[in-house]
Formats: C-alpha cells, structure tokens, sequence
C-alpha cells in the first residue's frame, strides 16, 4: 500500500502540470480560433462597405465624364458651325471636379479563407489605382489642349480656318479617349466590384457553406492536381466564379445606376 501511495503521488505530480498544459494550450488555441472566426467576420463587413463605396464613385465619376462628353461634343459643333474666315475659336467647358476614386487598401492584409475574394480585391485595387490615375491625366491633358489652342490664336501662328480645324482634330481625339475610357470603367471596373461584392454577401450569410460551395474540393470529383488548381487555385478559378456571380453583379450594379440617373 505505501509503494502504491508513491506511485500515485508522482504520478499525480507528472499528470497535474501536464494537465495545466495541455488545458492551456487547447483554451489558447481556442481563443485564437475564435479571433481568426472574428477578423474574417470583420474582413467581410468591411468590404461590403468599402465595395458599395467603390462602385458607386466609380459610376458617379463615369456620369460625371459623360456629362463633360456631351458638353465637348455641343462645343465641337459650335466650332464645326463658325464661317467667318477671320473668327478663331476659344470655346471651352470646364473639366469635372471628379472625385477621387476610393478603395479601402487594408483589404489586402485581410485573410478570408477565400482564394476568389482576396484576387478580387487585389484586381479592384489595380482598377482604382488606374482609374485615378487615368483622370489626372485627362485633366493635364486637357489643360494642356486649351493652352496650345489659345497660344495658336492670340499668337495667331496658324489661320483661323486651321486653328479651328486643329482645335477640332484635338478636341475629338481627347474626346474619344475619354469615351474609352467611361466604357470600360463601366462595363468592366464596375462589373467587376460587383462580381466581388455580389460574393461577398453570399459569405456574410454563410462563409462556409459559400466557400465550400464554389471554391471547396471536398466530396467533388477531379481527374488530377491541375483539375484541382484549377478549381481553386488559379485564375481559371476566378473566371469559373465570375461567371457565376453575373446574374447577381447585374441585379447590384442595377441599383446604384438607378440612384445617379436622378442625380
């Protein structure tokens, strides 16, 4: 009975911190689990926000330029119009105050568990990035096509007759560029954060239930590894899920363009 006594005593020593570790380490691990579940809950109400937010200054500012288009355009006619022989022309609209595109650039440190989200985000910060850029550029250039136009005419280098078929020339080319580009700001920037967010809120209603469904390879069949890459792992994968999300990004995109129309 003491030899057995002994045993129990140390082995109730060696069994007790080993206990305390192990019960630490699984509430530890808990907790950070836990924290992990949190942040990804946050990382998704927060691109919501930041996408909703995306998309519709990306649709303002398209209105906006369009606005500007419709007002080169009626310029350009009043040019085409001019028969004086002796008239330069020095008509000119000012360039939108466009807004500066916005996008939440923490998104990018954000974990999702989601192959898809995480490439969208990092193609809709590319696509803000551009866009912003491209606008201060159409306003340098513009500001520089009205300041060549009026040194051709107070200078009177060129003929009316020329300065006003340069002016032209130059206006519809600038012009043009711009149509260009409202276009695929419209037809691909914007449909492109709506894919995003039309995703986004499936993962707000059911994170899993969404990841499994559209990126998860469990209980699916693959030929090999590359079918599986494929899946989930390439950009083939995130065209396979644009698709998908089409009838929905239409249905979101709907929405905002209702709003500015009666702007």
């Amino acid at each position: 009975m003491e030899f057995i006594d002994k045993w129990q005593t140390l082995i109730g020593s060696a069994i007790g911190p080993f206990l305390a570790i192990f019960l630490s380490t699984k509430a530890f691990l808990y907790k950070e689990k836990r924290q992990q579940a949190k942040d990804r809950k946050e990382a998704i109400r927060r691109t919501e926000v930041a996408l909703s937010q995306t998309l519709s200054h990306i649709l303002i500012a398209a209105y906006q330029l369009e606005g500007f288009i419709e007002r080169a355009e009626t310029i350009i006619s009043g040019v085409k119009s001019v028969t004086n022989p002796k008239s330069y022309s020095l008509d000119e609209t000012n360039f939108p105050a466009t807004m500066n595109i916005y996008f939440d650039e923490e998104l990018i440190k954000m974990k999702f568990n989601s192959y898809y989200l995480h490439n969208k985000i990092l193609i809709v910060d590319y696509l803000v990035r551009d866009a912003n850029s491209n606008i201060l550029q159409f306003r340098y250039d513009y500001e520089r096509l009205l300041g060549k136009n009026e040194r051709f005419a107070d200078e009177k280098k060129m003929l009316p007759v020329d300065q006003r078929a340069a002016y032209i020339h130059n206006f519809e080319g600038f012009i043009k560029m711009i149509q260009e580009f409202v276009g695929g700001l419209k037809k691909d920037s914007a449909h492109s954060i709506a894919q995003a967010k039309a995703y986004n809120l499936k993962l707000m209603q059911n994170q899993l239930l969404t990841i499994w469904k559209y990126e998860g390879i469990s209980f699916k069949y693959f030929k090999n590894k590359k079918d599986i890459e494929n899946y989930n792992g390439s950009m083939k994968a995130v065209d396979r899920i644009n698709k998908l999300m089409e009838k929905d990004a239409i249905k979101i995109m709907r929405e905002p363009q209702e709003r500015i129309s009666h702007i």
